[in-house]
């Protein structure tokens, strides 16, 4: 049915998964001129022009919610965001520090670990990011946070000790291992980089581990190795 809007949405979804996003784009417009209060089909348009780099024209849609929607998380997190890439962080602390009184969801607690961040407030952004932590064990973004936060205030050591003992509550993670091996070949610590990829690389279905030891491989001057790795790589994935 052309004129249903929930056909339209369904469609924009499958023109989403088949990377032909300016149709998906199109099919949600259609769908919010014949259904304006349907919510998914609003935040999935204001995602796509994030994702492009239209925060204006995302915090437009997001302006021209319905009233009874304009309280709901899912508009909140996604205008903010929008906010933050236009670069208006007073009105994003504004909205966090209402919003977080009623609820601490996640995303707006790494939201205000962001802009704590940005504000070099280390303390108050590393208490946000272990909070997410709590609840969402394997948040990179989070993790980094972490990190970032502890090598600000220069102390290095105590970040990779915070990572490494993040990343052993969850050994099984081959992101958490993946970050953890780039951060210590960032900081030149080559043997905790190696301990952390093979960890990853046990449980990696793809080639990104292969390809950070063969970048080691060649750091610690051991060539052959890491021609070795390249050449399994090329083998397994011809176009790389």
């Amino acid at each position: 049915d052309l004129d249903s809007a929930e056909a339209h949405y369904a469609l924009s979804t499958v023109y989403e998964v088949e990377g032909l996003n300016q149709l998906a784009k199109q099919e949600l417009n259609t769908t919010l001129k014949l259904k304006p209060g349907l919510l998914p089909a609003r935040l999935a348009l204001a995602r796509s022009y994030l994702v492009a780099n239209q925060s204006k024209s995302a915090l437009e849609l997001l302006d021209q919610v319905p009233q009874p929607q304009k309280e709901t998380l899912g508009v909140i997190i996604e205008r903010n965001w929008a906010l933050m890439k236009a670069g208006d962080t007073q009105e994003v602390r504004k909205v966090l520090d209402r919003a977080l009184q009623v609820r601490r969801a996640p995303v707006l607690v790494f939201q205000d670990a962001i802009l704590r961040k940005e504000a070099r407030d280390y303390e108050g952004a590393r208490l946000d990011a272990e909070e997410v932590l709590r609840s969402k064990p394997e948040d990179l973004l989070a993790a980094r946070i972490v990190v970032d936060t502890y090598i600000a205030q220069n102390n290095v050591a105590k970040g990779i000790q915070r990572l490494t003992e993040i990343v052993a509550f969850r050994p099984k993670s081959v992101p958490l291992q993946q970050l953890l091996g780039l951060y210590c070949i960032t900081l030149g610590r080559f043997a905790e980089a190696r301990k952390a990829l093979e960890a990853a690389k046990t449980g990696d279905p793809t080639l990104r581990t292969d390809l950070m030891l063969a970048d080691l491989d060649r750091r610690d001057n051991r060539i052959d190795a890491a021609r070795q790795r390249l050449t399994a790589i090329v083998t397994a994935e011809p176009k790389n």
